[in-house]
């Protein structure tokens, strides 16, 4: 059974590394980190878990919406801060089916084992500074500027068991979930006749989906 029960729950640990601890004030090199998420309690051990990575720090995008809180912040001056441009979005939904798939959310699956998963985000140098007012003339080579996962962009929206290439590859995933819908909220639970006849699987309570948040600031040091 891939719906999760009213009991079932899953905690998963978070992490943030990136690829190089430096950033040159003279190239166009990206800066690219990585959020790494890896299952370490769960009410069925040994099941991979499948989420809905939008609106969250799981989607490999979404600087404007502050999956790295409000900036990259100075070391030495915490009031000098690479401005990420956030935004205040609205999200709307246009389609009538209760299929996450035909809703355009994007799934990812956490395997069950220890190896976890990977989410990458490569930010240009261009982007870093889009909307910034600090610039990069204005930095000093050896200034270091930290970056952080805001833990209000670690939060699942929606969650079932099993491996969406895998067991789940052919289901209808239904937006609603156990406990309360917090992806849509205006949408109902489908009776048992329809979960039979078109092959619906629910979601999990949203609430006893835990993120364990181990991460630390990665610092960037500039060079020229």
């Amino acid at each position: 059974m891939n719906s999760p029960s009213a009991d079932d729950g899953v905690t998963i640990a978070l992490t943030l590394t990136t690829d190089s601890s430096t950033l040159s004030l003279s190239s166009s090199h990206s800066l690219e980190v990585f959020v790494c998420a890896r299952i370490i309690h769960s009410t069925c051990p040994g099941r991979s878990v499948t989420i809905t990575a939008d609106r969250s720090v799981f989607a490999g995008e979404g600087l404007e919406i502050g999956v790295f809180g409000l900036g990259a912040v100075s070391r030495q001056d915490p009031s000098r801060v690479i401005d990420f441009g956030i935004i205040r979005p609205r999200y709307h939904d246009d389609f009538e089916g209760p299929s996450l798939s035909e809703r355009g959310y994007r799934l990812l699956t956490i395997p069950a084992d220890d190896t976890g998963i990977v989410v990458p985000y490569e930010i240009s140098f261009d982007r870093l500074f889009e909307h910034s007012t600090l610039r990069p003339e204005d930095i000093t080579p050896g200034e270091e500027f930290e970056i952080k996962v805001n833990h209000g962009r670690c939060e699942v929206l929606w969650w079932c068991w099993g491996d969406v290439e895998g067991e789940l590859k052919g289901k209808n995933l239904h937006t609603w979930s156990q406990g309360g819908n917090y992806l849509c909220s205006l949408d109902d639970r489908p009776s048992e006749k329809e979960i039979r006849e078109k092959n619906y699987i629910l979601g999990g309570d949203v609430d006893k989906f835990k993120v364990e948040d181990q991460t630390r600031p990665i610092a960037i040091r500039m060079i020229p």
